[in-house]
Parts: C-alpha cells; structure tokens; sequence
C-alpha cells in the first residue's frame, strides 16, 4: 500500500512532464539552515535543465531499476494516508466519501499487479479531490500536497543524468516541508489531533497474494489469501 508504484508493478511508468526544482524561499531559509547546515546548492540548475531521454516508444523496452526517488514516493504514500485519515480536534470524525474512495484505492493495492489501483492518485488528483478528502483543518496544506505527489509522481528514470543527485527528490520534499511548517508557525494556529484515525465504511475485503516476497514466476501459481481492514487500523 505504500510502496512506489513501479516497484509495485516493477515496470517504468510513462511521463513526459516534471516539475521545476523547489527553491528555497529567503522566508524558510533561516530555518533550513539551523537544521541542516548550509543551504545544499546546485540542485535546481541540475533538475531545471534535465531534458526528456526516452520517447513513449523506447518506454516499452526499459528495465525497471529501483532508485532512491522511489523510496520517496513511499514516503508520499504514508503523508497522502495520514492526511486522509486523520481525525483534528473539532473535527465530527468520519471521513468523506472522497476520501474513503482514495482509502479503498490503496487498499486494494497489489503487488506485481499491472494496473497499480493508486495510479490515479498519483497523476490525476488535483486540489478540487483533495479538498474533498480531507478535513477542514487539513485543507490548508492542500498546496504542498499536490506539489510533493507532482514530484515524487514524475518517472525519474526518463529525465536521468550523471549530475542528477541521487538524493534530489528527498531535498525537494524536504524543501516542501519546510514551506508548509514555516506557513503553520507564521500563521500561529496550530492544527490540534485527537489521536484517533477517523472512521470509514466498514471493512473492506482484498485478496493478495501469499508470495509477495517471491518470484514472479512463483506467485503466479501461488494461492490467495483473505485480508480485511478494519476502520481503526490500516
């Protein structure tokens, strides 16, 4: 469920767009540096001149190699749960359908599956869909949001480059983050949690595979098994 999807499916997906390189504000730079030391340059003028190496065609015939922006992804899939599921103070605590209808796109996950059910989530979901799936209190952070899937949702592997830092999508969200903290300390009005998640529809019922960790060619003969989610857990 929050694995990167051309891990999951183990195939390169076809993009022909990326995002420019997020620079560092002068308002969150102070802060950045405090944290990390001095400002890691080089970074933009490396992803801003990345241009396109592989056409539509030549995407059929790549080898899928894992790489670290892939990590990062899964690190988006976690932030893209918790945004939906959290329960704020104040909040009446029941998800939208919006929501639940995101939740159920990642449950329904499975590795090695052609068709990653998430895909959608990834390259299609814009600010309207987001706003519907969260609370009130989290929609401010709709923004950064969209700009980390946009990210983390670009196929690095059609823009590679030997002066690509292998690093570049962690600085980049890294960078996202800060704006977003800076915005909620600027701002004053902390956004309070429960501590519970908020509820969804009742549990719903996917079948995986019992070989995961095995070969392709293994789980292909292998059985399924029956897992439910519940509304408190994953």
């Amino acid at each position: 469920m929050f694995a990167a999807v051309s891990v999951s499916t183990g195939k390169i997906r076809v993009t022909q767009q990326r995002p420019a390189f997020p620079e560092i504000k002068e308002d969150i730079k102070k802060l950045y540096e405090k944290a990390f030391g001095k400002t890691a340059a080089g970074y933009p003028e490396v992803v801003n001149g990345l241009e396109l190496i592989f056409t539509k065609e030549r995407f059929t015939n790549l080898t899928f190699n894992h790489a670290p922006y892939h990590d990062v992804e899964s690190y988006f899939w976690v932030l893209f749960y918790f945004f939906i599921r959290v329960h704020p103070d104040g909040d009446d605590g029941n998800m939208t359908e919006v929501g639940e209808g995101f939740l159920k796109d990642m449950q329904r996950h499975q590795f090695q599956k052609a068709n990653d059910s998430r895909l959608g989530i990834l390259t299609e979901v814009n600010e309207t869909d987001l706003v519907g799936a969260l609370s009130p209190r989290i929609q401010k952070l709709v923004p950064f949001i969209l700009r980390i899937r946009k990210y983390v949702g670009t196929e690095w592997a059609a823009w590679s480059n030997p002066k690509l830092p292998l690093d570049h999508a962690h600085e980049a969200v890294k960078r996202i983050l800060f704006e977003a903290i800076v915005m909620l300390e600027k701002e004053g009005d902390p956004i309070r949690l429960t501590g519970s998640w908020k509820k969804c529809a009742p549990p719903l019922v996917v079948y995986y595979s019992s070989a995961v960790a095995k070969s392709s060619a293994a789980m292909m003969d292998s059985p399924t098994k029956k897992r439910t989610y519940d509304s408190t857990g994953i």
